[in-house]
């Protein structure tokens, strides 16, 4: 998978806003921008508008995640393509 996010933008960009594969690869991206600490944390859950949603499992991360929105942001467009997103949202997730 390494290999293949250079090629990312020109694969998303051929792709309809609302194409499963255009969401695949965006959940793709966040985990491999995140790295696995707070992928572990926070996960994918929609794509809708240019609109990431992130779940995060509690309050602590959420309010770090916020903080860092515009990072991540601007880590999963270098990754997939410059506005291919252009927000990220984060929701706590359903406590257990």
């Amino acid at each position: 998978m390494e290999q293949l996010f250079p090629s990312l933008a020109k694969v998303i960009a051929g792709l309809e806003p609302d194409h499963r594969g255009r969401r695949a690869i965006i959940f793709a991206a966040w985990r491999r921008a995140a790295g696995e600490a707070i992928a572990a944390k926070a996960e994918p859950i929609d794509l809708a508008n240019d609109r990431l949603v992130i779940e995060v499992k509690d309050d602590t991360w959420l309010s770090h995640l916020q903080a860092l929105a515009p990072q991540m942001l601007a880590k999963i467009n270098k990754l997939v393509g410059e506005g291919t997103v252009k927000r990220i949202d984060f929701k706590l997730g359903a406590r257990n």
